[in-house]
């Protein structure tokens, strides 16, 4: 979907992260599920999401048109951010061609 959009927030106080994925239905409406993500910090320097919800987190990659890799990849470097500035990232109403170019600026594993 062209006009798919996604936000993120971390709330790295409370060890969670929120993806919020924008689009239009049917062409009339604005919709946005959002998924929130435990943030797992074990280890200080590598706080990484856990994502429990495979089935929904799988169609939200799917409606953003990304891979769930890069999404995922995406969403770890936020927390990681996060952590290590100590302040929240927040990122609101980007197109999701955004996270296409992510993939494209770092190396996937």
């Amino acid at each position: 979907m062209k006009t798919t959009k996604f936000s993120i927030q971390t709330d790295i106080e409370n060890k969670e992260v929120t993806l919020f994925c924008h689009f239009k239905l049917e062409g009339v409406m604005n919709h946005s599920t959002i998924h929130s993500f435990e943030i797992n910090d074990t280890d200080e320097f590598e706080p990484f999401v856990v994502i429990n919800e495979l089935d929904e987190f799988k169609t939200m990659c799917q409606v953003l048109g990304v891979a769930q890799k890069v999404v995922k990849k995406f969403i770890n470097t936020c927390v990681l951010t996060a952590s290590l500035r100590l302040e929240d990232v927040i990122v609101e109403h980007q197109p999701s061609r955004w996270l296409k170019e992510f993939q494209h600026s770092v190396i996937i594993n």
